[in-house]
């Protein structure tokens, strides 16, 4: 039987080792939580110690490498697979760069051409002040690299601007983005990258989705790695919008990539913003989202291990057309008291069976979990999803907070049986409602 590593901890490395598994593969995860745990083996390593983790590989021998975070791409974890002849799917350091530097990513949208807001990136505090002072509207300050999905703010007033580039700097270092604030409604799409046998870059894009990455209701409070999620976000992007976006926006990109040297292969996410002016990008990043990752793959009827082969070997376009239930899939992320800043560990965490699918149409994929003398506990921010598949979104959505025990249940620890919940979670309660 083929073994499958894929390299990560979180609730999108939870449903990309489910899928592998529903494949027929043997799935290892690095590091891993205790969901990964119940499909596979999970391998203790660090997953941002290349070195090791391409180590023990090469004594593994796995028939594919999947990286799902993005911390071991900024640090290499591709190339060096790549130079011990490991297969493995995502891009090269220098390619990721999409994601771990806005800086390189606004430099590339405006160079080639690629509808983005206007922005400006910069490296000296004094310059970035003065152009806040300067520009006085509505913008976004970004950090320039990693946060996890926790370093923007969006600022409605010049001052708003000043105090969020106090507060970015001071935790995220010197390095930031200065971007318009558009308006209009936000998408996912995610694509698989890679390489036609004329060694020319290919794509084959995803179903769109629909992230909520607010940590309150009606999308206030501060930005956190994703709450929930809905796919096929249809609402924002059709179907012909859908090639649109490819042709005027993810193929330009992958092209301009490969124009620079850094050509890409592996999961390109594009978060957009559909303006009265048309779509535009708001961020890349360099691996799939989370939690789109977990509403978009059990909707995929196609078997995903081949297609991500064909990617890195070089016959992407070979692939025939991805197949997909015309099913919705809604989740809601279940969180820990504290998250987006220090979350409170080692909640016992009740009404999760040791399987992924509680019943049919409802999945359950673990994020922050461990198990800890033989209960399930919660060990990080986020700390699972709860998806449900339904013939449309209203029901998908009914299903999903059907098995989630109150807000009220939760403040007290008072969890009903047959319900999921630990005390002091928190989750958002209208998820799938941004769009009527």
């Amino acid at each position: 039987m083929k073994e499958v590593l894929v390299i990560g901890n979180g609730g999108r490395e939870h449903s990309i080792g489910w899928k592998m598994r529903g494949e027929g593969t043997n799935v290892l995860t690095a590091p891993g939580n205790a969901g990964t745990a119940a499909i596979g083996r999970n391998i203790e390593i660090d997953p941002e110690d290349v070195t090791r983790i391409a180590e023990f590989a090469q004594k593994l021998n796995p028939y594919l490498t999947i990286v799902g975070q993005e911390g071991p791409l900024e640090k290499g974890i591709v190339n060096e697979f790549s130079e011990r002849g490991l297969p493995i799917f995502g891009p090269t350091q220098e390619a990721a760069q999409i994601e771990t530097s806005k800086i390189f990513a606004d430099s590339l949208l405006k160079k080639y051409g690629i509808p983005a807001p206007e922005s400006e990136g910069f490296t000296d505090l004094s310059l970035a002040r003065q152009y806040i002072e300067n520009y006085n509207k509505p913008c976004v300050v970004k950090a320039d690299g990693l946060t996890g999905g926790k370093g923007v703010e969006v600022c409605d007033t010049k001052e708003e601007a000043l105090s969020a580039l106090d507060k970015i700097i001071g935790k995220y270092g010197p390095k930031v983005v200065i971007q318009e604030r558009l308006y209009g409604q936000e998408a996912s799409v995610l694509a698989i990258v890679g390489k036609t046998e004329l060694n020319e870059p290919a794509l084959l894009p995803l179903l769109p989705a629909e992230d909520y990455k607010q940590l309150y209701d009606k999308d206030k409070g501060p930005n956190t790695g994703g709450l929930g999620g809905v796919c096929p976000h249809w609402d924002v992007v059709s179907r012909e919008e859908l090639r649109e976006v490819s042709q005027k926006i993810l193929i330009p990109t992958i092209k301009a990539l490969a124009a620079e040297g850094k050509p890409y292969t592996g999961i390109l996410y594009a978060g957009f913003m559909k303006t009265k002016d048309g779509f535009k990008v708001l961020e890349f990043n360099c691996r799939g989202g989370d939690p789109e990752t977990q509403v978009i793959l059990p909707l995929l009827k196609t078997p995903l291990l081949p297609v991500l082969m064909a990617a890195i070997k070089g016959n992407l376009d070979k692939i025939e057309q991805l197949k997909w239930s015309n099913k919705t899939c809604v989740g809601v992320v279940l969180a820990s008291e504290g998250y987006p800043g220090k979350s409170v560990t080692d909640r016992e965490i009740f009404g999760v069976p040791n399987r992924i699918e509680l019943e049919k149409g409802i999945l359950v994929f673990q994020a922050g979990t461990k198990s800890k003398d033989g209960k399930l506990v919660t060990s990080g921010g986020r700390v699972l999803i709860v998806d449900s598949i339904a013939e449309n979104k209203e029901v998908a959505r009914q299903k999903a907070y059907s098995k989630l025990a109150s807000l009220e249940e939760v403040k007290k620890g008072e969890i009903p049986d047959g319900k999921i919940g630990f005390l002091n979670g928190h989750y958002r309660t209208d998820i799938a409602r941004r769009n009527g």
